[in-house]
């Protein structure tokens, strides 16, 4: 194992006093959609306060740190979530947080790095270029470099979650997370061998960011992969050092899922969980392939780990009066998101309710 529970312990201990537990909700509409006899519980990571599981991350590196580090400060590369967490870690614990971003990053969410009193960097014309320059100012200014995924507190902390999820619902069979770098999925099969060796780890990923598949199926760590996905939380060009071997090792089952699946995923839980998530939370797929195969398995968490919000989407709420029943007003959300310079729009319509 890239970690020992032990670490994973020691992280939830330290992050415990600054986050309460999410929720872990079932919705009987996602039960039937899934069918095969499989109940499904959506693990609301994106209720965080950074709408994202990474703050567990970012809060478990920031904690670990000597006295003198934290003087000294922090400093790691991101597009948007990892970064938002050293940002938030940081401003909690009044610790300087350098976020080095590349140039054409999602305006929204530099803003929000910004709006937590981190220090952003822009450099480069994509994540790599940016992390070459997050290692020169780390040296420079002598920081402590917290990467995204080759940290080891970085991963204990994304294994909080599934610490939490086993808290709250012992009886799980198996966890579907969607993996990009892969910190939740290690977590999540740490803690799984120490607590429940029977529980099932399986991963999904964006078929237009398909390096960790890649290398998960070819058996060895692959990198410089093209990305182009919607999708911004498994969007990875490479597959990581720290994660890759236990990924290989421990994963029951790994997929890829399409722009299509993902975008039909968003609709779908917007409508029975009414909220807004990151398209690598989308899972069409897997349920389709894997889980008529899984039973008697019955019992399955969905792992929600990142909303969108205003951030990432620009929502047009258009509201019209009910023909049917005075004073009920109909909602119709338009979303429209940008992937390399192109568009793509989903509609989406439900009743809001009486005014």
């Amino acid at each position: 194992m890239t970690i020992a529970f032990s670490d994973i312990l020691a992280a939830h201990e330290r992050i415990k006093p600054y986050l309460v537990p999410t929720p872990l909700r079932n919705y009987p509409e996602l039960d039937e959609l899934v069918g095969h006899g499989i109940q499904v519980w959506v693990k609301h990571e994106n209720h965080q306060p950074t709408q994202s599981f990474k703050i567990r991350n970012g809060l478990s590196a920031v904690t670990a740190l000597s006295a003198e580090a934290r003087a000294k400060g922090v400093i790691g590369a991101s597009t948007g979530n990892h970064g938002l967490a050293l940002a938030y870690a940081g401003r909690l614990l009044h610790v300087h947080a350098v976020v080095c971003v590349p140039m054409n990053n999602n305006p929204d969410k530099n803003a929000a790095i910004r709006a937590l009193g981190a220090e952003l960097v822009e450099s480069g014309s994509n994540y790599d270029e940016s992390a070459a320059a997050c290692a020169r100012i780390c040296e420079e200014r002598g920081m402590t470099l917290v990467h995204s995924t080759n940290n080891r507190d970085v991963i204990a902390g994304a294994g909080t979650m599934t610490v939490e999820i086993l808290e709250q619902r012992p009886g799980l069979d198996s966890l579907v997370i969607a993996t990009g770098g892969g910190s939740q999925a290690v977590g999540a099969l740490t803690v799984a061998a120490a607590k429940k060796p029977s529980l099932t780890v399986c991963a999904v990923g964006a078929a237009g960011a398909p390096a960790q598949y890649e290398s998960w199926k070819a058996g060895k760590v692959l990198s410089g992969r093209p990305v182009k996905t919607m999708a911004e939380g498994v969007a990875t060009g490479s597959a990581y050092a720290m994660t890759f071997d236990t990924l290989k090792a421990g994963l029951s089952e790994f997929v890829l899922v399409s722009e299509d699946e993902m975008y039909q995923g968003i609709r779908d839980l917007i409508r029975f969980t009414h909220n807004i998530v990151d398209g690598s939370n989308a899972w069409q797929t897997f349920w389709r392939v894997v889980f008529p195969v899984m039973r008697p398995i019955n019992v399955v968490v969905l792992v929600v780990t990142v909303i969108e919000s205003l951030r990432a989407f620009d929502l047009v709420y258009i509201t019209s009066k009910s023909n049917v029943l005075p004073g009920l007003e109909l909602l119709s959300i338009s979303i429209t998101q940008n992937i390399v310079g192109e568009t793509t729009r989903i509609g989406f319509g439900s009743s809001l309710g009486a005014k």
